[in-house]
């Protein structure tokens, strides 16, 4: 069984889209709409839908909790209803975006073809039918070339994951962020030492012009970025270090983006002083606090981020 987490907020206008490329689906799964309070017809529009999809379509409302928690309910659910935890698997779809029509026939396909394998990334492309992401054949990965960025950039890729995985607590997603975060998919890859990358496209992305890297974000957003930066880089720091340094740079420009965001002069000045005194020699981060003191465009630091951290990482 495949369970098809679906978070949303106030996205009846783009959610048809999304369950009905469920729904063509030829291969058994259950969609899990984790409503986030949404104010607008969500509910009615998904209970029309179960009236004419018996037993496919779980519907739950939440107060406004953001999308990793709503993940996390969905992921809850789908422990809760499952027969075999170590046969059922999890994927995330977002509620603008949609499936391919084979998505589910390619993930069985890849579930029977690597039967221990917890976690698998697939080829994810635009709605404008452009690679998203630069996967070019399948990989079964070592966490170390997991973490090269050589093979997948997880950012890019429509993950599955095996329930039991979820059994563990700590291997959820931050549930206070309003985004999704990487934290889990680096805890699973470590813990049992692979993953599948496929080249097979699995999900469709619809540009969005309201995501947070086209956009200015609120204050309250930067500091749930930066709050997820500094644990990625506390918790995966050393890993980073010893498979791929370039990912220091990249957590700490977002961190250093966040910090001039928000814009807090005396807190950037003890966020400065704080690495000078635990790390004299690390001098990416002591420059990036540097930059921090400053206000400075959130496009041109993206930009930065994009053009020369993203491209070298990869």
């Amino acid at each position: 069984m495949i369970y098809i987490i679906i978070p949303t907020y106030n996205r009846a206008h783009t959610l048809p889209r999304a369950i009905e490329s469920c729904l063509k689906q030829k291969w058994d799964f259950t969609i899990v709409v984790v409503d986030d309070w949404s104010t607008d017809d969500t509910r009615s529009l998904i209970e029309k839908y179960q009236q004419s999809n018996l037993g496919k379509i779980i519907y739950h409302y939440q107060e406004n909790w953001w999308v990793c928690s709503a993940c996390n309910t969905g992921i809850n659910i789908a422990l809760q209803i499952s027969q075999d935890h170590k046969c059922d698997y999890v994927t995330r779809l977002w509620s603008d975006d949609e499936l391919h029509e084979d998505a589910i026939t390619i993930y069985n396909q890849y579930i029977e073809k690597y039967v221990n394998n917890t976690i698998f990334f697939f080829k994810m492309i635009n709605h404008l039918w452009q690679n998203h992401s630069q996967i070019q054949k399948d990989y079964c990965i070592t966490y170390q070339q997991y973490l090269s960025g050589k093979y997948i950039w997880w950012s890019d890729a429509n993950d599955l994951i095996r329930l039991d995985a979820f059994l563990d607590n700590d291997n959820y997603f931050i549930s206070w962020l309003h985004w999704w975060d990487n934290i889990p998919f680096h805890k699973i890859i470590k813990k049992t030492g692979q993953c599948v990358v496929s080249s097979q496209i699995t999900y469709i992305a619809y540009i969005n012009t309201e995501s947070m890297t086209r956009s200015v974000i609120s204050p309250k957003y930067a500091k749930q970025l930066l709050d997820v930066q500094l644990i990625i880089l506390k918790n995966f720091y050393e890993d980073y270090k010893k498979y791929n340094p370039k990912l220091i740079w990249l957590h700490s420009l977002i961190v250093a983006r966040n910090y001039g965001m928000l814009w807090d002069k005396i807190q950037n000045i003890k966020y400065l002083f704080k690495w000078i005194y635990y790390s004299p020699f690390d001098i990416i981060r002591i420059w990036l606090a540097i930059i921090a003191l400053f206000p400075y465009s959130l496009h041109m630091i993206n930009y930065i981020i994009k053009v020369f951290i993203l491209k070298n990482i990869k």
